[in-house]
C-alpha cells in the first residue's frame, strides 16, 4: 500500500496502543525525555481530548496515553495548542502501531507495515515542520495538531466531518430534530448527538466496533443497541421518503423527468435487485447462498429519475432471483389491482418478466435487431442504469451494507431500509446525488441470474403479446422505423 496523495484528503489518527512500556520508573522517564501531542475537539462530547506520544531516548518505542482536560506537568504547550518536542527524540518505529486512515471518506484499519512512504517516512502521520523562530532552539520542533496528524484547518472541517459522518453538520442536525423526540432516541447516558453520530458512522464506514467504541466512549453493547434503535427509528420513517405515486400528477412528473433524461416515454419508475452480503450463517446457508456464490440478502427498489427510492422490497434470502422477488412483492399486487395508465410502465432488465406495466428489452443480437429496436434498448437501459446508479450510492455512502456483519438475521433488513430512508432523506435535503460517494467501478455488482438465463427469459417475454405490442409501438414511436 503506498502513501496516499494529498489530493485525497488523507487523514491519519492514532487508533490504540499495541504496545506498552511496562516498566513504571522507565514509563516515568520516557514521559520527563519528550513528548508530542495534539488536541482535538470530540464531536459528540463538550470536552477536550488530549492524545500524549511519548518516545524513549533511542526512539524505538512509543507509549500512548488518553486524557481530558489536562495536560502531564512536563507537557509544555503555547496558547496555540502547539506542543514543545525535541527534534532528535521524533524517529519512531512506527511499525508498531496501528492506525486507522479515511481516504475518499472510507475508513479502513491499515497495517503500517503494509506502507511504502516518500522521503518523509512519517509524512501524514507525524509529519513535523522546525519552527525555529517560535522556538528559539535549532533543537525544538513545534508539532501542531493539523501538522501532526493531516487534520484540516477549522475552515475546512465540514468536508472531514461528511467524509466521517456522510452528512454535512446542517444536514446531521436537521435529522436529529427529526427523530430526537423518539422514545427510542431518549437517554440519559448518551446525548441525542452521540448517539446520532455514532449510528451514522457505524453504517458509513467498514470500521469494527472496537473503534467506533474508542471514538465515541461506548461499549460496544451500547453501540449495538444504538445503532439497532437508530435503523428502527429510521424503518419507522420509511412512507415519509419511500413512496409510490398515487395520484395523476405524481406519475405523470417522474414520466416527464425520466423522457428529459433518457429520451424513453412514459416511464415511472427503473426497477432492479441487490444482494448485499452477509455473515456466514450455519443454519439454512444454502438458502442464502446466490449464484455467485456468496451469501446474501436480497433487495428489489424502485427509483425515479433523480435517483430517490419510490418502493423497497427487502428481505428475502439470497438464492432468490429477481423475477420471484418481483412477482411476489406488494408493488406487484398493487398494479395488478389498481394498472398504471396504458402509457406509463416501468422498466426492468432482462430478468423481469415482460408485462403491460413493465417493459424489458428487445432480446437477441443486437445487429439482428431493427434500428426501431435497438434504439429502444438503448434508451431503456439509460432509464435502467437509474436505479443502478441509486443503488450504487447508496452502497458507496453506506460502506456498512457491503458486508453486513449483524449476528440476529432480522436486524439485517432492518438496517438496510433505515439506510434507503437515509438515501432519500439526503437526497431531499441535499437536492442532489453526491458524486464523493458514487461508486461506478462496476456498476452491476452482483447480478442474481447470469446473461444467458437472462436472454433465455427475455425470448420467453417475447411471446407475451400485449405487453410485446406496447412495446413496438412505443418503439416505433421513438423511431419510427418498422420493427
Amino acid at each position: 500500500m503506498t502513501a496516499p496523495e494529498d489530493d485525497t484528503k488523507a487523514y491519519m489518527t492514532l487508533k490504540r496502543k499495541l504496545t506498552d512500556v511496562s516498566n513504571e520508573s522507565h514509563k516515568q522517564t520516557v514521559v520527563q525525555r519528550s513528548s508530542a501531542s495534539f488536541e482535538t475537539n470530540d464531536m459528540v462530547s463538550p470536552h477536550k481530548k488530549r492524545l500524549y506520544v511519548t518516545v524513549d531516548p533511542e526512539g524505538n518505542q512509543m507509549q500512548v496515553e488518553v486524557a481530558h482536560n489536562s495536560l502531564p506537568e512536563n507537557v509544555s504547550h503555547d496558547e496555540s495548542n502547539s506542543y514543545i518536542v525535541n527534534a532528535d527524540d521524533i524517529n519512531l518505529d512506527l511499525s508498531s502501531y496501528s492506525y486507522s486512515v479515511v481516504v475518499d471518506g472510507i475508513v479502513e484499519d491499515v497495517d503500517l507495515n503494509d506502507c511504502q512512504y516518500s522521503e518523509e517516512p512519517v509524512k501524514g502521520v507525524l509529519k513535523s515542520e522546525l519552527d525555529e523562530s517560535e522556538s528559539g532552539d535549532e533543537h525544538d520542533e513545534v508539532v501542531t495538531k493539523e501538522a501532526a496528524y493531516g487534520f484540516p484547518e477549522p475552515e475546512d472541517a465540514d468536508p472531514l466531518f461528511k467524509s466521517m459522518y456522510r452528512m454535512s453538520r446542517l444536514v446531521a442536525s436537521e435529522l436529529m430534530d427529526k427523530i430526537g423526540t423518539h422514545p427510542k432516541m431518549n437517554g440519559r447516558v448518551q446525548t441525542l448527538e452521540q448517539k446520532v453520530l455514532a449510528s451514522l458512522f457505524l453504517l458509513g464506514n467498514k470500521t469494527s466496533y472496537i473503534v467506533a467504541s474508542d471514538k465515541f466512549q461506548m461499549s460496544k453493547g451500547s453501540l449495538y443497541l444504538t445503532l439497532k434503535n437508530f435503523c428502527q427509528v429510521l424503518t419507522e420513517m420509511r412512507s415519509d421518503y419511500i413512496k409510490w405515486p398515487t395520484d395523476q400528477i405524481h406519475l405523470r412528473k417522474i414520466a416527464q423527468e425520466f423522457e428529459q433524461e433518457t429520451g424513453m416515454p412514459g416511464v415511472v419508475g427503473a426497477i432492479d435487485g441487490i444482494h448485499f452480503p452477509i455473515k456466514q450463517k450455519s443454519r439454512l446457508a444454502h438458502a442464502y447462498r446466490n449464484n455467485q456464490n456468496f451469501l446474501s440478502i436480497h433487495m428489489q427498489a424502485v427509483c425515479d429519475a433523480n435517483l430517490m427510492f419510490l418502493d423497497v422490497h427487502c428481505g428475502n434470502p439470497g438464492s432468490v432471483d429477481d423475477e420471484t422477488v418481483y412477482r411476489s412483492c406488494d408493488l406487484r399486487d398493487k398494479l395488478l389491482h389498481d394498472p398504471l395508465p396504458g402509457d406509463l410502465h416501468l422498466v426492468g432488465d432482462a430478468g423481469y418478466p415482460l408485462e403491460p406495466f413493465m417493459l424489458t428489452p428487445y432480446p437477441g443480437d443486437p445487429r439482428r435487431l431493427t434500428p426501431a429496436q435497438r434504439e429502444f434498448n438503448e434508451r431503456h437501459h439509460n432509464s435502467v442504469l437509474a436505479v443502478k446508479l441509486s443503488l450504487q450510492l447508496l452502497q458507496g455512502r453506506f460502506q456498512r451494507l457491503k458486508f453486513l456483519d449483524m449476528e440476529r438475521e432480522s436486524d439485517i433488513p432492518v438496517t438496510i431500509v433505515a439506510c434507503c430512508v437515509l438515501h432519500c432523506f439526503l437526497l431531499q435535503e441535499e437536492c442532489e446525488e453526491d458524486d464523493q460517494f458514487m461508486d461506478i467501478t462496476d456498476i452491476d455488482p452482483n447480478p442474481d441470474i447470469n446473461k444467458s438465463e437472462k436472454e433465455l427469459r427475455a425470448l420467453c417475454n417475447h411471446y407475451q403479446p400485449e405487453a410485446a405490442s406496447k412495446r413496438d409501438v412505443l418503439a416505433n414511436l421513438i423511431n419510427p422505423v418498422q420493427c
